[in-house]
């Protein structure tokens, strides 16, 4: 572990992000595959996860029919 600053009083311990390669506070972890480790990744990895999976899920809804196209005129 490194040890980051958070502000001048408080110190955190600092992770490698498996997806960055950055030293971050990496509370998060992710688990690939069938795998049965678990990967530390950041704030802003898991981030962009979420994004990912919530435009799939929309695009899902979307080929299903479960959202409309609303008029604008």
């Amino acid at each position: 572990y490194q040890i980051c600053l958070l502000n001048h009083a408080n110190f955190i311990f600092c992770r490698k992000c498996a997806l960055s390669g950055q030293s971050k506070s990496c509370k998060h972890r992710i688990k690939l595959g069938d795998s049965s480790s678990y990967y530390y990744i950041s704030p802003f990895c898991r981030y962009r996860i979420t994004s990912v999976c919530n435009f799939f899920t929309y695009i899902r809804y979307i080929q299903q029919g479960l959202l409309k196209q609303q008029d604008g005129e």
